[in-house]
């Protein structure tokens, strides 16, 4: 399992902000994320942790939207890995 530190240190470098920056309670559409943008992110993520190819495909529905939190998407990313 990946750590939930490790995860945000990731995320804060992709989405290139600091980590201090990185709070669970932000939505991704308040860090200025698309659906288009959610995807590149886990497939960037899903290279990083080689979760084996377990992330949707990007003409699938992502089970993240610009409405889930920070929290949600780390907690999505440590499921996988």
């Amino acid at each position: 399992m990946t750590d939930k530190e490790q995860i945000r240190e990731s995320l804060a470098y992709h989405l290139d902000m600091e980590l201090s920056e990185l709070r669970d309670e932000l939505t991704l559409n308040e860090l200025g994320l698309d659906e288009v943008d959610i995807e590149e992110l886990l497939l960037a993520l899903e290279d990083e942790y080689g979760t084996g190819g377990s992330l949707p495909a990007l003409d699938q529905d992502s089970p993240l939207t610009p409405d889930h939190t920070v929290e949600e998407l780390i907690a999505y990313i440590e499921q996988l890995s």
